[in-house]
Order: structure tokens, then sequence, then C-alpha cells
């Protein structure tokens, strides 16, 4: 009961934290004038007015688009004024030729909001979608939704549909499962930059695992680095390390980042003949000796577009190692 108690106690001063620095940031408004700013035809207060009057705001924006609505948004201001609110009503333009044409509006409004927003860096945002054109409201929900302007949206609720007898509002959500979620094409591209690189970093954490490399020294971190840069180049390359430090895993890693057609095929030079080794690298034709009863391909050929890594290469007799320098410079050989 009591550890019951103690989290309800906690819960309530969350909530009370919340509230407060709900009401310590300044309460903003983003609203379109419309032809029902700033009274309706029956004399009564418009969408504006009536949300001004039961909401209370620090600052209401209201856009204009022609003559006409400049002159109500200062009669919305005036009428303000006079009634004594508090709020600081400010109108801005937002002249579009067509103010059907979605596509301008929302370059239009956008450039508009983000130079508020850039002032208004701590405010709570609302925005008012019932002044204005259909097309109006669209652009506040595109651009609420996509994230580029972050607030609650409201609809202004007229008296006479309210059960009271007076004007209300109410919170456009959209918080519906098959409502899509829209994002900006600047956020779209943060994001994927963002899963890119996560996705990068668990590749190549699942890569090292793979290959058993393992550390986090510079040293280490570098010699990865040089590994990488490496194998985007289809040159030979000698991997020096004592006994035990995984030159092979690194051999196998280097082949994988270098994204080669061909497999990658591993020889221990160490301990075979001469004979052997030079079968095991070129292979040899049938007859070559006793034996022999068909040809047989050496490493070299099955490594073609591929990676041939030789461990303990100093092992190698001179004399086959003479072959294998010509092999390394010309690119050819020729099978025993």
């Amino acid at each position: 009961k009591i550890q019951d108690q103690m989290l309800r106690i906690i819960q309530i001063m969350k909530l009370n934290e919340e509230e407060f620095c709900m009401k310590e940031r300044p309460t903003i408004l983003l609203s379109h004038v419309g032809t029902r700013d700033p009274f309706n035809e029956d004399g009564t207060d418009g969408p504006l007015l009536s949300l001004l009057g039961i909401k209370e705001f620090r600052r209401a924006y209201l856009f204009y688009s022609s003559d006409d609505l400049l002159r109500q948004a200062s009669a919305i201001k005036k009428e303000v004024e006079k009634r004594k609110w508090a709020v600081e009503v400010k109108y801005i333009e937002a002249k579009v030729p067509d103010p059907t044409d979605y596509k301008m509006l929302y370059q239009v409004m956008n450039d508009r909001c983000q130079t508020i927003l850039a002032r208004e860096k701590d405010a709570n945002i609302f925005i008012s979608t019932t002044s204005g054109t259909p097309q109006m409201a669209t652009i506040w929900i595109l651009l609420n939704k996509s994230g580029l302007i972050p607030g609650e949206l409201l609809q202004v609720q007229d008296a006479k549909y309210s059960l009271d007898g007076k004007p209300s509002y109410r919170k456009i959500t959209l918080d519906l499962d098959e409502f899509p979620k829209l994002q900006s094409p600047k956020e779209i591209k943060r994001k994927l930059t963002i899963y890119k690189t996560k996705w990068e970093y668990l590749e190549e954490k699942l890569r090292l695992e793979k290959y058993r490399l393992v550390g986090k020294s510079e040293e280490f971190r570098h010699v990865l680095q040089v590994a990488k840069r490496v194998a985007g180049y289809r040159e030979h390359i000698l991997l020096t390390g004592e006994t035990g430090t995984g030159k092979e895993e690194f051999a196998k890693y280097i082949h994988e980042m270098s994204g080669a057609n061909g497999p990658f095929v591993a020889l221990n030079c160490a301990g075979l003949s001469e004979e052997l080794l030079e079968s095991e690298l070129f292979g040899y034709k049938q007859g070559a000796f006793t034996g022999a009863r068909k040809d047989k391909k050496g490493l070299v050929a099955i490594a073609n577009e591929g990676t041939l890594f030789l461990d303990e290469v100093g092992e190698i007799p001179f004399h086959l190692q003479a072959k294998l320098l010509r092999f390394l410079n010309d690119n050819r050989y020729r099978p025993i």
C-alpha cells in the first residue's frame, strides 16, 4: 500500500510539473483569416473571435491572402483590443496568385510559419483549421502532420452546434492506425541517414563477429580502416603478424569487403613438398606424372575473380617462389 501511494504521489508530481511547464511556455495561435471573421452573418462572433474568447493565447498570428482579408484581420485586432483581451494579435501577408494551388500555398505558408517558429522556439503552438478555405485547412494538416509545424490542430465549433449553445473547440488528433504518417522530405532524409548509419554499424559489427575480429584499441581500428581501404583495389596484399593474430580472418574480411564475385580459397604452404605445393597452386594436366589420370584445376584457377590466401608464404621453396612471382607479375601460369 505504501508503494502504491508513493507511485501515485510521483504520478501527481509529474502531472503537475507538465502542467506547470505548459503554463510557463507562451501559447501561440496560428490561423488563416476566413470570410466569417470577425463576425458571422447573424452578428455573432466568428471562428477566430470565438476561439480567442474561450482559450488564452499570448499571441495570435493571423494570415491573410487578399486586401479584403487584411481588413478583416485588422477588424479582429481592433475587436480584441476593444474587449481588452490579453492576446497580442499580429497579421501576416500570405498572398498567392491562385488560392487553390496546393503547392504554392504549401510553400508560402511553410515559409511564413518557419519565420515565426524561429522566434517562438519555446512556445506551445496551436493551429486553427476552421477559418480560411478548404485548401488552407488541408495545408495546415499537411504541415502539422509532416512535422514541419509542430503543435495541436484545433477546430472551432459554432454555438448552434454545441449542446450548451456556446462556441467551443476540439482537438483534431487523426491518431488512427489507418491514417498515414506524413513526413517532410528533409525528415525522411534525416531518418534514412540515421537508419543507414545504424545499419552499417550493425552490419560491420556482425561482420567482425563473424570473422572473430575483436578489439577496441586505436591500432585495431586503424588496421580495420586500412583493410577497408585496400579491399577496394584488385591488388596483391601482404599481411604480416605473429602466429595467432588472425591474418587469415583479416584476409576473409578484406575478401568480403572487396565484393569479389569469386570464392575465398586458403592454402597453408608450410610442410608441403615443392611438387605437391606446385600442383596445388597451378594444377596439372592428365599424364603429367604417375597417378595424374585427368586434368585438375589448381587453387589459382579456383580462386579466379576471388581471393587466394597463402598462409606461411615464407615457407615456399625458393624455386617455386620464382614461379609464383612470375604469376603475380604477369597473371599467367602453366599447369604441371
